[in-house]
């Protein structure tokens, strides 16, 4: 991203900054009602042409609109000229005493204006419905897990350690991780509906690159598929901007030094975000003999390292191994279940003995996926990795920092 791009990401956010209203902690309705003065110079008044109760509403909410003059008013979602009928609305000719309910069904931004008077415009943000366990404590019932909402100035590091600090409910915390659109909205209403100030929010999160620069994964080791970058996308490195945070419109990730500074947008993070829960397993049953596989991703483990805690690993009462691949299907069930354009660790290793290679599970070495031109029997390259673009091996040495993952074999007995 260049200078100029950031410049207006700048200006972008100060604008959006400036122009929204505090957020109110009741959100189950509000009420929207034509300013007496009919005039087009509304616009440009202290108090504009709209009175709202306020800027956001819990989905399933109540948006009432009121008219207390003696014209006529219909609102309609959308812009003049671009009028919005689904997912939106449009209410009939209402006069002095008039009213006309809405309950929105979706979540986003609703720019609405009176089709009798078009410059009588505005908008009016729908969130999810969060269930409170405490002040700033939430439940999120799609994954069972729980979310704290902390509104502090620290950087990244120091939100990472205090949220791995800290315990609820028998489980330890972690600076959240987000796996889907479902629990970025979350996230971000929550968020939204904890903050004390003025939106925009910035929060951070869990991800970074700092192990591993264009190479971004979560700080737990829960394998990062997801994304909602600025602009769409992936997002490559640049500058020393490794660590990232989420901001309220629309729950966008942006990268940052990962510092607060209290000057400039991008480093002044005021809050952070702490899950609770068991981290995604990412265990997926090979049907075709029986065994689960569980991705790891941790950058920069070594095959050493990977062996060992694959070994220390457990799933319903069975011991992990780094894993073993006798077959063709089971290369191709290994590649398809792994993270995008990535390299991981197998539990095949070699020594000194050229082309003797051996599985770390002592099971027999009989089939083998090398890419051309593999193994290459360097010196010290004795150890194995998959690419997951095409499923073939490579030799590599015992620390790689280009391998992002190692698989977990757990192997049950097959009842066949």
């Amino acid at each position: 991203m260049n200078k100029l791009i950031v410049f207006v990401l700048s200006v972008t956010l100060l604008t959006f900054m400036i122009a929204m209203p505090p957020v109110n902690a009741d959100n189950s309705e509000i009420t929207i009602e034509p300013i007496i003065d009919l005039s087009p110079e509304c616009v440009n008044s202290t108090d504009g042409c709209l009175n709202i109760s306020n800027s956001t509403v819990y989905i399933d909410g109540k948006v009432i609109f009121l008219t207390n003059d003696y014209t006529f008013h219909s609102f309609k979602s959308g812009v003049p000229g671009n009028p919005i009928t689904s997912p939106g609305f449009e209410t009939p000719l209402l006069t002095n005493g008039d009213s006309y309910e809405w309950n929105p069904t979706s979540i986003g931004d609703f720019p609405f204006f009176c089709l009798v008077h078009p410059w009588m415009s505005s908008e009016f943000n729908v969130v999810g419905t969060l269930t409170t366990v405490e002040p700033g404590l939430f439940y999120n019932p799609d994954n069972e897990h729980y979310y704290k909402y902390i509104e502090e100035n620290v950087s990244w590091t120091e939100a990472k350690e205090t949220a791995e600090g800290m315990t609820y409910n028998g489980y330890n915390g972690y600076l959240v991780t987000i796996t889907s659109q479902s629990e970025n909205d979350f996230v971000n209403d929550l968020q939204i509906n904890s903050y004390s100030g003025i939106i925009p929010i910035y929060s951070w999160i869990g991800l970074t690159d700092v192990n591993s620069p264009g190479h971004y994964t979560w700080s737990n080791g829960e394998p990062f598929n997801y994304t909602n970058w600025v602009g769409g996308g992936d997002m490559v490195d640049y500058y020393d901007r490794d660590r990232v945070f989420m901001e309220s419109d629309h729950g966008i990730w942006y990268p940052s030094h990962g510092k607060y500074l209290g000057n400039g947008f991008h480093e002044s993070v005021g809050s952070y975000i702490v899950e609770f829960g068991p981290p995604d397993m990412n265990i997926t049953l090979n049907p075709d003999n029986g065994n689960y596989y569980q991705i790891i991703n941790i950058p920069g483990t070594s095959w050493s390292e990977a062996l060992l805690f694959a070994k220390s690993s457990t799933f319903n009462g069975t011991g992990g191994h780094l894993v073993t691949i006798t077959s063709q299907s089971e290369n191709d069930f290994v590649s398809s279940i792994l993270p995008r354009e990535t390299y991981t660790w197998l539990g095949l290793y070699g020594g000194e003995t050229i082309g003797y290679y051996s599985w770390a599970s002592s099971e027999n070495y009989e089939y083998s996926n090398w890419a051309n031109f593999q193994p290459t029997y360097r010196t010290d390259e004795y150890y194995v990795v998959m690419s997951a673009s095409n499923g073939k091996w490579n030799d590599t040495f015992n620390i790689n920092h280009d391998v992002m993952n190692f698989i977990i074999e757990y192997s049950f007995p097959n009842d066949d």
